[in-house]
């Protein structure tokens, strides 16, 4: 099984760490709410949406196939 997250397929062995999802402000027009994986390599692939629930549904689906929890 593969995450597609931010335009690519990641392993679920290749990611290392999921941040909480960050809201980068009113200012921002579009892509206000960011979600990062680390992956084991030290890349690290950011995703940004208009919606807060879509980011920590997209959070809550990393960390689920990479067992986080």
């Amino acid at each position: 099984m593969a995450l597609f997250f931010g335009g690519y397929n990641i392993r679920p062995e290749h990611i290392s760490a999921v941040s909480s999802v960050a809201d980068q402000g009113d200012q921002q027009l579009r892509g206000r709410f960011t979600v990062q994986v680390l992956l084991v390599g030290g890349q690290t692939l950011q995703a940004a949406f208009d919606d807060e629930g879509l980011a920590m549904k997209t959070q809550l689906e990393a960390k689920t196939v990479a067992g986080l929890i």
